[in-house]
This record gives structure tokens, C-alpha cells and sequence, in this order.
């Protein structure tokens, strides 16, 4: 008898150990919640532009001629590298357009010289012609030798041979001239970008600004390219800050905002959004947007903390969820949607689009209907489908 307890206990103690063990859970019912409407977003003050300034060509720097913090004029400038090289390579195209230059001057000449011989050879051809004429009569009504006849008839033949000569050597001193002309402007252009290179060792303001900071010393041999200043313009100050995905449809071109700077301690600074980023950036996917201090205060710096508050953006009631409620892995955010049984419910994963955190909690914008349970607590230690219990 006692065996067959002491059996009975062992058996029921296997059942007992058999048994599912169901987590407990925190939850709360969705509901629609009235927010706060406003939006703050922190980043730092930029000037509008903001320039790596650098030589067009490379060299060793001469000089500096303006200072960090220094305010200059578009057109001013800032820096100089030495000019030996520069105007050597300069003087010694020019020396060369000189010599081509007297070229196309002997060219013009030999081509007047050939030009002045043909026209004395014509002439001569025509007196060779008419005496030809003369001679050829006179010989038909034998009253001179042939001797004299075919003397007469070689001139004429010799000097239309000299003309044509004469043609060929015109048509070649014309092509010399070409040729010359030709050597000046290639040497001209020479001289162009010897000059432009000339001119790019000075640096010089594209705009007007501030310079910001240096970025080589004198005497350092740069590469073309190479930034040695940054200039920041003084056409104001703006900021860029990034808005979540659930607030970014609220804002446009235009949308005003607030400016806060601690460091000076002015909340009036009132700005505009000017641009609007079309990318993500970052693992919770937010938009860059960039607005502009409408009114600049010379208290101001780049670089400074800025706080930027979004006022009466437009909005219905929220969903509002505990922060805990909400876990992401690499396809997004989700929460754990409850659907209860008898005496247990069963979790099942929802994807979610969150908006702002406020102080009531974390904006749900799309995922959740009102009504809905969900878990708030131990996310990260259920898995999808799990049976729960539920705690009061």
C-alpha cells in the first residue's frame, strides 16, 4: 500500500514538472492621447556658406595677408605664393610671341618682294610678247633672219617661265606667312595661361565673410587644390537638424520656427526652413532639415548649440505608448500585440512607425489602432507568438 502512494506521488510529480511555465507580463490599452504641439530639435549654428579656400596652382606660400577672425571683401587678397617660376615661365613666352611677331614681319616682307618681282616680270613678259609680234611680222615678210625670230620667241617663252616661277615662290612666302601667324598664336595662348597661372598664385576672397580658420604657414610648398583657408560668408547663419519620420510631413519650405542659443541667451531668434532632406540618415531614419536665422545677431558664432522648436504644426490626437513598449531589430520598430484567451494571451509582433518622444510618452504614427494591448515591459525577452500572462 505504501508503494503504490509513494508511486502515485512520483507520478504526479512528473506531471507537475511537465507543465508550460507562462511568463508574466506588463500591458496597457492603447488609447488616444491629446499631445503637446511642439517639437524640439538640437544642432549647432553654420554660417549659409562655408568655403575651403585653396590655390589654383602649386607653389611655396610668400605670404599671408590676413588673419583667423579677420573680416574680408569679396575680391580682397588673403594669401600669395611666390611668383619667381611663374613670371620667368611669363617672360620667357613673351620673348618668344616677340620672335614670332618679327617673323610674321620678314614673312610680310619677302611676300611684298615677291610680289613687287612679279609685277616687273609681267611688264617684261609684255614687252617680250610685243616685240615677239614684231619680229614673227617682219620674219614672215622676210625682212629679218630667223636667228632673230627665234631669239625673240625664247625671251617671250623665258619670261612667261620666269612669271610662273615667280607665282610658285609668291604662293609659298604667302604660306609662310600662315606658318608665322600661325606661331604667334600658339605662343600667344602660351602666354595666356602663363599669365592666368600668374594671377592664380594670389588667393582671393570669393565672398565676403569672416576667415574661419588657417590651414598652412608660410613657406609650406602646397598642391593646387590644397585648402589653406575656410571663410565663412556673412550672408547669416543657419542650422541643420533632424526631424523623425513622423513629423517630417508637417514641415515645408517656409515652415517658421524658434531658435534657441544658451550661449547667449536669447529664445527670440526666429528661423525659416529652407531645405528639406529627401535621404534618411542614421539607424532611426531621420530627415535632415536646414532653416536660416531670419534676423542674425552679432553675438552669434558658428558652431554654436541650437535648440529648434517647431510650434502649431498641425495634428489630430496621438497614440501615445510607454517607451519600454517599443523594441527594434534591422527591419524596423515594433511593439507586441496582445490577443487574449480564457487564461492566457498570446503575443504577436507588430511593425511600427514612431514619431516624436514628448513627455506623455512615445508617438506611435502608424502600426496601432486605439484599443489594442500591448506589452510594455520584458520585450526584448519574449519571442513572437509566445503565450503570456497577464498582470493586473
Amino acid at each position: 500500500m505504501l508503494a503504490t502512494v509513494v508511486g502515485g506521488c512520483v507520478k504526479n510529480e512528473k506531471e507537475d514538472n511537465t507543465k508550460k511555465i507562462i511568463r508574466s507580463v506588463n500591458y496597457q490599452q492603447v488609447e488616444l492621447k491629446t499631445t503637446n504641439n511642439s517639437y524640439n530639435y538640437s544642432g549647432s549654428l553654420k554660417a549659409e556658406v562655408n568655403s575651403n579656400l585653396a590655390f589654383r596652382v602649386a607653389g611655396k606660400i610668400d605670404r599671408f595677408l590676413v588673419t583667423v577672425g579677420e573680416k574680408v571683401e569679396q575680391g580682397n587678397t588673403l594669401a600669395q605664393l611666390d611668383q619667381s617660376d611663374y613670371l620667368l615661365q611669363v617672360n620667357s613666352i613673351k620673348s618668344k610671341v616677340k620672335q614670332a611677331e618679327t617673323a610674321v614681319s620678314r614673312a610680310h616682307f619677302k611676300v611684298d618682294q615677291v610680289k613687287a618681282g612679279i609685277t616687273s616680270i609681267k611688264a617684261k613678259l609684255n614687252q617680250a610678247k610685243n616685240n615677239y609680234q614684231r619680229i614673227r611680222i617682219l620674219y614672215q615678210n622676210d625682212n629679218v633672219s630667223k636667228s632673230a625670230y627665234d631669239q625673240a620667241r625664247a625671251e617671250k617663252e623665258i619670261a612667261a617661265a620666269q612669271l610662273e616661277q615667280t607665282k610658285a615662290q609668291l604662293k609659298e612666302a604667302e604660306n609662310g606667312v600662315e606658318v608665322a601667324k600661325s606661331t604667334v598664336t600658339a605662343y600667344q595662348k602660351q602666354l595666356e595661361l602663363a599669365q592666368l597661372k600668374l594671377k592664380y598664385t594670389d588667393l582671393k576672397a570669393p565672398i565676403s565673410g569672416v576667415i574661419v580658420s588657417k590651414h598652412r604657414e608660410t613657406g609650406e610648398v602646397v598642391d593646387a587644390g590644397i585648402p589653406v583657408l575656410t571663410i565663412d560668408s556673412d550672408q547669416g547663419l543657419e542650422v541643420t537638424v533632424f526631424v523623425d519620420e513622423g513629423v517630417i510631413s508637417r514641415i515645408k519650405r517656409g515652415t517658421k520656427a524658434v531658435v534657441s542659443v544658451d550661449a547667449i541667451e536669447d529664445d527670440t531668434l526666429k528661423a525659416e526652413v529652407t531645405k528639406i532632406g529627401r535621404n534618411q540618415v542614421g539607424y532611426q531614419g531621420n530627415y535632415p532639415v536646414t532653416l536660416k536665422l531670419l534676423a542674425d545677431s552679432k553675438k552669434l558664432k558658428t558652431g554654436m548649440t541650437a535648440v529648434v522648436k517647431f510650434q502649431q504644426l498641425q495634428e489630430d490626437q496621438k497614440i501615445i505608448v510607454e517607451p519600454t513598449a517599443v523594441a527594434a531589430d534591422q527591419q524596423g520598430n515594433f511593439v507586441y500585440q496582445l490577443q487574449k484567451h480564457q487564461d492566457y494571451a498570446k503575443v504577436q509582433k507588430r511593425r511600427v512607425i514612431v514619431g516624436e518622444l514628448r513627455a506623455e510618452g512615445l508617438e506611435i504614427v502608424s502600426g496601432l489602432e486605439a484599443g489594442s494591448l500591448i506589452v510594455t515591459k520584458g520585450v526584448n525577452t519574449i519571442t513572437n507568438g509566445e503565450e503570456v500572462k497577464l498582470l493586473n
